[in-house]
C-alpha cells in the first residue's frame, strides 16, 4: 500500500499521525516496563497514532531539559518594553507640557473707519465716536490648541483711563503651533465735558492722540482654564474727521 493510501484511510477513520512532521510506516508502538516486559502503548494501542476526538483530552509529557521550557531573551523583551514605555512618556511630556502665548499689537498707527460727533437738540457737539480696529497677533507655541474666552481692553492717554466698548470672535480656537492675527473692533467715546482733546479733534487742531493701549486676554488651555496674557503698546489714534480709514 502506498504512503498516500495510508494518509487517507486514516483520515477517514479519524486517526491522527503522532509525528506531524515526517510520515512513516505505521510501527508497532511499544515500551519496556521495569521487568524488561514489551507491551503496548495505551494510548494508541501500538499502532502509533490516535483519534481526533482524543487530540484535545491527551497531554504531552515534556523532559524539565527541554529547550522549549527555557525561556528565551526574557531580558532583551524586559528592557525593550521598558524603553518603549520610557520614551512613550517622554513624548506626552514634551507634547503636553504648558508652553507660551505669545500676544503682540500690530498696529502702531491707528485710523478710525467710522467717525460720529456726538450732539444735543439744539445741535451743539459734546463729543466723538471713534471706531477703529485693535489687530493682536497671537502665537500658540503649544501642541494643543487653546480657546480665547475673555478679551478686556483699556485706554490709557494722559492718566486719563477709558475702558471702550469692543466687539470680537467669542471662544475663538486658536490651533496647536499656530500664528494667527485676531481682530478687535473698539469703539472710542470722548465727551468734550471731561476731555479737553475731544474739542480739539473736533476743531481738527489736533489729529492724533497718544495713547497706550492695554489688553488682557483670558485663554481656556489643556492644564487652565482661566490663563491670563496681557499685552500693551504705545499706539497713536488718530480723532481728527480727515483721518479716516477705510475699513
Amino acid at each position: 500500500m502506498s504512503e498516500e493510501n495510508l494518509r487517507s484511510d486514516s483520515s477517514r477513520s479519524g486517526l491522527l499521525d503522532l509525528d506531524h512532521d515526517s510520515y512513516q510506516k505505521p510501527t508497532k508502538t511499544s515500551y519496556k516496563t521495569f521487568m524488561n516486559r514489551q507491551k503496548k502503548c495505551p494510548t494508541c494501542k501500538g499502532t502509533g497514532k490516535i483519534y481526533q476526538d482524543e487530540e484535545n483530552k491527551l497531554v504531552a509529557l515534556i523532559p524539565v531539559s527541554d529547550n522549549r521550557l527555557k525561556p528565551k531573551r526574557i531580558w532583551l523583551w524586559i528592557l525593550l518594553t521598558f524603553s518603549i514605555c520610557i520614551i512613550i512618556v517622554i513624548m506626552l511630556v514634551f507634547w503636553l507640557s504648558p508652553r507660551k502665548i505669545i500676544i503682540s499689537a500690530i498696529k502702531s498707527d491707528v485710523h478710525p473707519y467710522n467717525y460720529t460727533f456726538i450732539t444735543d437738540k439744539n445741535s451743539s457737539t459734546l463729543g466723538i465716536i471713534l471706531e477703529f480696529e485693535e489687530l493682536f497677533q497671537i502665537k500658540n507655541e503649544n501642541y494643543f490648541s487653546v480657546t480665547m474666552k475673555n478679551l478686556s481692553l483699556q485706554l490709557n492717554r494722559n492718566s486719563h483711563i477709558t475702558l471702550p466698548k469692543i466687539s470680537y470672535t467669542k471662544d475663538y480656537v486658536l490651533p496647536a503651533r499656530a500664528n494667527v492675527n485676531f481682530s478687535v473692533l473698539v469703539k472710542y467715546i470722548m465727551y468734550s465735558l471731561n476731555d479737553p482733546y475731544a474739542g480739539l479733534c473736533i476743531t481738527g487742531v489736533l489729529n492724533n492722540l497718544f495713547c497706550l493701549i492695554s489688553s488682557s486676554f483670558t485663554f481656556s488651555t489643556l492644564w487652565d482654564s482661566s490663563l491670563l496674557q496681557d499685552a500693551s503698546k504705545i499706539q497713536y489714534i488718530y480723532c481728527s474727521n480727515r483721518t479716516l480709514s477705510r475699513y
